[in-house]
């Protein structure tokens, strides 16, 4: 017999349009921020709809999906963090989004909204938590049907790709389904030392110089142990926020170290 998909549920005030859910969501964050003044925690929304499985859950505003027609428009997770920060004056702000994000992460809407938002940072071990936390909900997600740009009709294994995939290139390469590298990769990535994080870097950064408009002054590069003496130097907290291998972050270090050497 056929396994049947659990239901997939989401919070109630992500449906609707794009104005309807983005003051919901404000005013979501809002409520948010008050339970976290008062009790110092993150208290999840309680009122909840079950998703069709027809239904398209858009994960980017660049979906090809009218503002005006009614969705479930996961992306105004956004909206949320943003409501809550105002709520709280902004104080702490990046303390109070990661114990958002965590607590996000117990759900499957929230395990899937840390993936494909990919918000900063993307260590080794926040992105490990943002994998395990989506293998765990995988059952209930891999039947949806979801809306990155400029398409409206993706699988689970597409939207990871699109998201992530520099993630399962770097830590888990090869051409194992996609479920089987999540897995991997997330339990490479939370076990990585400094070492095996250097390597991993050191092997991906060539990918990066790849996309810079002039690479020629960045060829000493090109020699890994130049690669891994300069990333080595980093402090423990710059080096954390590289430790993922996401490309967009290696570019930008790359573009800072250029700028103070004076090579563009």
């Amino acid at each position: 017999m056929a396994s049947v998909s659990p239901p997939l549920l989401l919070p109630s005030f992500l449906h609707g349009t794009e104005g309807e859910v983005r003051r919901a969501a404000h005013v979501e964050g809002a409520r948010c921020g008050e339970a976290w003044r008062n009790e110092g925690v993150i208290r999840l929304p309680h009122a909840s709809r079950s998703c069709p499985p027809d239904a398209c859950i858009v994960l980017h505003p660049g979906a090809p999906l009218s503002p005006d027609r009614p969705a479930w428009r996961l992306y105004l997770i956004a909206e949320v963090l943003e409501g809550l920060c105002e709520a709280l004056d902004w104080r702490d702000s990046f303390a109070v989004s990661d114990a958002y994000e965590a607590a996000c992460r117990e759900t499957p809407w929230g395990a899937l909204y840390a993936v494909a938002a990919q918000e900063a940072p993307r260590s080794a071990e926040r992105t490990a938590s943002r994998l395990r936390a989506l293998a765990r909900f995988w059952p209930s997600l891999e039947a949806g049907r979801y809306g990155l740009e400029r398409s409206e009709d993706l699988s689970l294994e597409e939207v990871v790709r699109a998201a992530c995939g520099w993630a399962l290139e770097a830590w888990s390469p090869g051409v194992a389904p996609v479920r089987s590298r999540v897995d991997s990769a997330a339990e490479r990535m939370s076990r990585a030392t400094r070492e095996a994080c250097l390597d991993m870097l050191a092997r991906e950064l060539p990918h990066a110089l790849a996309h810079l408009k002039d690479p020629t002054p960045y060829r000493s590069w090109s020699d890994p142990a130049v690669v891994r003496a300069r990333l080595d130097a980093l402090a423990p907290d710059a080096f954390d926020r590289l430790s993922g291998g996401c490309p967009a972050d290696l570019l930008a270090w790359l573009h800072a170290w250029g700028r103070q050497h004076a090579l563009s």
